[in-house]
């Protein structure tokens, strides 16, 4: 649990794992949409009571609680914060990069086929004038 006064993000990398089972060429472009907001919460100056409930029939449960004061990594923060929004800055580059690495890719695929299909055309084509020349002589 995080009380800070800014957004911060996590990165769900089960987005990605389904996306390469699939297709690994979409999950190059996926791969950072696994980056989602937290939820933020904000704690106000005063008192505050935090409570553990731990429900484990099985085994006595034991926790860590720890406090720091986050004034303490402003570095850290400023970084945090520097990270995230390349990420984001990134992960909309990708989804614009996807849109025309596939129309590119769609250009590609139908040259190619053409190229084919020209080829088979045009193979054909010294054999029958070297007929007609035959039949002319």
């Amino acid at each position: 649990m995080y009380f800070l006064h800014f957004q911060v993000y996590r990165m769900d990398s089960t987005v990605n794992a389904l996306a390469m089972a699939k297709d690994p060429e979409a999950a190059f472009f996926k791969r950072l949409e696994g980056l989602q907001p937290c939820e933020v919460s904000t704690l106000k100056p005063g008192t505050h009571i935090f409570a553990v409930y731990g429900d484990n029939f099985f085994k006595p449960a034991s926790y860590t609680i720890e406090a720091m004061c986050a004034k303490s990594y402003e570095e850290t923060t400023y970084r945090l914060k520097e990270i995230e929004s390349k990420i984001l800055e990134k992960r909309n580059d990708l989804r614009q990069f996807e849109m025309e690495y596939r129309k590119a890719l769609a250009q590609f695929q139908e040259v190619t086929t053409r190229y084919t299909q020209e080829k088979e055309a045009v193979r054909p084509l010294p054999l029958l004038l070297w007929s007609l020349l035959m039949l002319w002589s």
